[in-house]
């Protein structure tokens, strides 16, 4: 069975004299595909991994979904009840 593929990939470099691994996010759809990199500042691969995945799932806790938009139109306020317009009866006057 295939493993899953992840949205990201850890590859290492070299600071200085000791090895910190990087991971490189994939975001979007197939055609819309934007990547970054950043720093994990990890120096084995499986706490990269693991800070990858963690900062991934914060990320994606952190990002606001859209409101619920409330439609203010004439029409919408006068069948929810909201509003009512009242027509001026004879003999009204300003």
């Amino acid at each position: 069975m295939a493993r899953p593929r992840r949205k990201f990939s850890l590859y290492k470099r070299k600071n200085g004299s000791k090895i910190v691994y990087y991971a490189k996010v994939k975001e979007g759809g197939s055609d819309n595909l934007a990547e970054y990199r950043l720093s994990t500042g990890q120096t084995s691969k499986v706490a990269a991994e693991r800070w990858t995945l963690a900062y991934l799932e914060n990320k994606k806790k952190t990002e606001q979904k859209p409101k619920d938009r409330i439609s203010l139109l004439p029409s919408s306020l006068t069948d929810s009840g909201l509003w009512t317009a009242t027509m001026p009866q004879e003999g009204w006057q300003d």
